[in-house]
């Protein structure tokens, strides 16, 4: 079996840097995602920003400008990237075209184990392919990855209640500064009537 440092060739191996990730909608980043991102050596967020789920405003009221601005709020040297959906072996795959791998996935209880079939799904195509590979076909990497479960915290769907509710007092207690502040806390506001 071969590693993405060996998958993707038109990168050197001092080029190629470990990536510890965080995939979620993140509407609105709060103390919960912080959370993890503190638990990570070498930090990488994800964002999943789908056609269906950015169409379902109420859940997801912000851009993913304004996601990575929050973000970059708590974590100005985080990098954040944009992906359509949450398919982990696709999303590694993109991270190793701008030169990252990924070596540990940082997920919560109900959505480890999706994460974990996904890569075994992959892994036995990428087998298959292996042993029987047809003419042009593109070539598969195997997806090797730590997971490592993350403490549920906040919820967004609370925080985005909280701020539809003008409770500021909540708000401020799931989100990590400096974003738990009365200006950002308005703007969410705005954002979300």
């Amino acid at each position: 079996m071969f590693s993405f440092k060996q998958y993707f060739y038109h990168l050197n191996e001092a080029q190629l840097k470990n990536a510890e990730i965080l995939v979620g909608r993140f509407q609105p980043f709060h103390n919960g995602h912080a959370a993890a991102v503190d638990m990570m050596k070498d930090p990488v967020i994800v964002i999943v920003k789908g056609e269906k789920s950015s169409s379902d405003r109420e859940r997801n009221p912000l851009t993913f400008e304004q996601q990575k601005q929050l973000i970059h709020a708590v974590y100005p040297n985080v990098p954040v990237f944009q992906v359509p959906n949450a398919h982990l072996p696709t999303i590694i795959s993109t991270l190793g075209l701008h030169g990252y791998n990924v070596t540990k996935v940082y997920t919560g209880s109900d959505r480890i184990q999706r994460y974990r079939a996904m890569v075994d799904e992959h892994n036995k195509k990428v087998e298959l392919q292996r042993l029987d590979p047809q003419p042009d076909q593109i070539s598969m990497a195997p997806v090797d990855v730590e997971f490592v479960e993350t403490p549920r915290y906040d919820s967004a769907t609370t925080v985005r209640q909280a701020v539809r509710d003008n409770d500021f007092h909540l708000y401020s207690i799931m989100m990590p500064p400096p974003i738990n502040s009365r200006e950002t806390f308005e703007q969410l506001r705005k954002l979300m009537q």
